[in-house]
């Protein structure tokens, strides 16, 4: 349900930006979540402050979608440099802008993915970058989708670290289709074009076509 923001509510929201500065970023002078983006507490909730300005001004947010900033500037909350994205946009945005940190995302413990070997967390990563469901991935290995949440949010073994650390950046490639090639994907399949044919010119695996058409990924796309 779309939250209508009252006059109260705004007025505290502009009450803790600052003037636009060279980029025209205005920054947000309020308090800061760990992460570095700005946050601000509306109805005892803590809620992110570049989320709530999309809010204000473009009304509610899909469920699933981020919002994403085109300056790259964590603590911009102005309008104009904010976009509407999905997660695969998000990730493509963070990598052409090389904000990812390699070394964080495959930091992990042993006790959370002990039900899997070393090469199938690599291989399960691999799967889940290919853009196969977390749920579908776990059946596959008869574990719970928990545990494939871990290796998703990249919770790996020190040993497990040492293996992928090197080809880690080979295979942490999140999907390089855009939204007109996904739906030409979608088309093609009805139109009766293998799996295989259809990866083979997106130069994407065969699982990742089959993700897409089953609409196990980009789902925001009917």
């Amino acid at each position: 349900m779309e939250h209508i923001y009252t006059q109260e509510e705004i007025a505290k929201f502009n009450s803790k930006l600052s003037s636009s500065n060279q980029n025209g970023c205005i920054l947000w002078n309020g308090s800061k979540m760990q992460n570095g983006y700005g946050e601000i507490f509306f109805y005892k909730r803590r809620r992110y402050a570049h989320r709530v300005c999309y809010e204000i001004h473009k009304g509610s947010i899909p469920k699933g979608m981020y919002i994403c900033h085109k300056c790259d500037n964590r603590l911009c909350v102005n309008i104009e440099h904010l976009f509407l994205g999905t997660p695969t946009q998000n990730a493509h945005d963070m990598i052409q802008k090389n904000r990812h940190n390699w070394e964080a995302m495959i930091r992990g413990t042993r006790e959370k993915i002990a039900k899997l070997k070393d090469y199938d967390v690599i291989n399960v990563k691999k799967l889940l970058l290919a853009g196969i469901s977390r749920r579908a991935i776990a059946k596959k290995y008869s574990v719970c989708k928990g545990t494939i949440d871990n290796v998703f949010y990249y919770k790996l073994t020190s040993k497990q670290r040492n293996i992928a650390s090197q080809k880690w950046k080979d295979f942490y490639r999140p999907s390089p289709l855009t939204q007109d090639q996904v739906n030409k994907i979608r088309q093609m399949r009805k139109e009766g074009y293998k799996a295989k044919t259809i990866a083979e010119k997106f130069n994407v695996t065969s699982k990742c076509i089959s993700a897409i058409c089953l609409y196990k990924t980009w789902k925001e796309l009917k």
